[in-house]
């Protein structure tokens, strides 16, 4: 499905009554790296495994698969299921996307996921993809190939996180990233053998911004 049909059937889920309705927002992790170190084919791989994998473990399902766009997939599920049943297909569908063959040596993929149920989390088809959305980026900020249930209080961090991306996208151009060279020494000798090579983030408002701050995010633009 697209993004248009895709967001027409949820629609129509919704309206059914006594069921619910849980909407998965799957995207790959690293995927502008695999197609710029291993190139497009092995993208292609990549997309063609989640989209697999989506619909084999949803067999037996009432659900919907969708490639919203590039690397990023959403699923619906509807039905009576508990939080412990989609947290298993959660589980099951990651486990099968870093198990699938890559036929790249030492590459593995794998994804990160949010998810957003209704009615708790709306009654709206855009409002649980927003929400799924949300959870999504909680998952990519702590550390990828996992999946995360929506919370409120998720709202706040994504639009910290889109805040800090403008402001990051603007330090890059402007040069405010900025190089600091650590000395290496060796001890028994006292002699200086090299240099680690740091980034600084000289931010205008907040100066200096440390690396663990700001690098997870650069790989994500």
């Amino acid at each position: 499905l697209n993004r248009r049909v895709f967001h027409e059937q949820l629609a129509t889920r919704l309206d059914q009554p006594g069921v619910g309705t849980a909407v998965f927002l799957i995207d790959l992790d690293r995927f502008k790296q695999i197609n710029d170190t291993h190139g497009h084919a092995a993208g292609d791989v990549a997309i063609c495994t989640v989209a697999d994998t989506l619909r084999e473990a949803t067999a037996g399902w009432q659900a919907a698969v969708a490639r919203l766009g590039g690397d990023e997939f959403a699923l619906a599920v509807t039905g009576r299921f508990s939080r412990l049943d989609l947290a298993t297909l959660a589980e099951t569908i990651l486990a099968k996307i870093a198990a699938a063959p890559t036929g790249l040596p030492g590459v593995a993929f794998s994804a990160t996921m949010g998810i957003a149920v209704s009615p708790v989390d709306g009654m709206v088809a855009e409002t649980l993809l927003q929400h799924a959305d949300s959870a999504m980026y909680r998952g990519k900020n702590n550390g990828r190939a996992v999946f995360h249930f929506y919370e409120a209080s998720f709202e706040n961090a994504l639009r910290e996180r889109m805040r800090l991306e403008a402001e990051l996208r603007q330090a890059i151009a402007q040069r405010q990233i900025q190089p600091y060279y650590q000395p290496i020494v060796s001890l028994p000798e006292q002699q200086l053998v090299g240099f680690e090579l740091l980034a600084r983030w000289m931010h205008p408002q907040h100066g200096v911004i440390m690396p663990q701050d700001f690098i997870p995010l650069t790989e994500q633009l």
